[in-house]
């Protein structure tokens, strides 16, 4: 897999990398990003992005998410699901969950990954008619975690692939004249 351009500053990205309440063996890693065009397009820009993750149509409305852990790029994970008019129609209640109707899609799963139990979660929400907010959640159980994240990936490696992601979207939504 080749990495993302590194070109492009992320505005506004976030990190948070801090105890889940009640659970102090738990942490979670949140990486935010606004991109400039809606839903829509942004999930056509994630169908066409394979570097890092992708969002790839099926049949009957149905799209598949893959993609590679931080900790071993041999890991992958795949969720499939329902979407139509900006929503998740649950299929897999325990892999594919969605808010009842505020413009949030979001795609989870849960995977091993050496001693760690590792979750995914990639949630597309609307900020405004022509930009939309993607939120890249990494949570995991476990000592051996901060180990494996940073041993692996860092966060400037992971800054850059999000740089390349919000670069992609906006590049595809210029492309289908979704910009103002």
């Amino acid at each position: 897999m080749k990495l993302l351009p590194a070109t492009a500053l992320v505005v506004g990205a976030g990190v948070g990398l801090a105890y889940a309440a009640g659970r102090p063996s738990r942490r979670q890693f949140v990486k935010s990003v606004t991109v400039a065009a809606p839903i829509s397009v942004v999930c056509q820009a994630l169908r066409d992005l394979d570097t890092y993750f992708k969002l790839c149509e099926l049949p009957g409305e149905q799209y598949a998410v893959e993609g590679c852990t931080t900790v071993d790029k041999t890991t992958t994970f795949q969720v499939v699901h329902r979407l139509r008019f900006g929503k998740v129609i649950r299929t897999w209640a325990s892999r594919a969950e969605s808010d009842a109707g505020d413009g949030v899609v979001e795609f989870c799963d849960t995977f091993q990954a050496w001693s760690s139990d590792f979750k995914i979660v990639f949630r597309l929400k609307r900020a405004g008619e022509q930009r939309t907010q993607v939120d890249v959640v990494w949570a995991a159980t476990g000592p051996q975690w901060q180990t494996l994240f940073f041993s692996r990936m860092g966060p400037k490696q992971f800054d850059i692939r999000l740089a390349g992601l919000k670069r992609h979207c906006e590049s595809v939504a210029t492309n289908h004249g979704n910009l103002p």
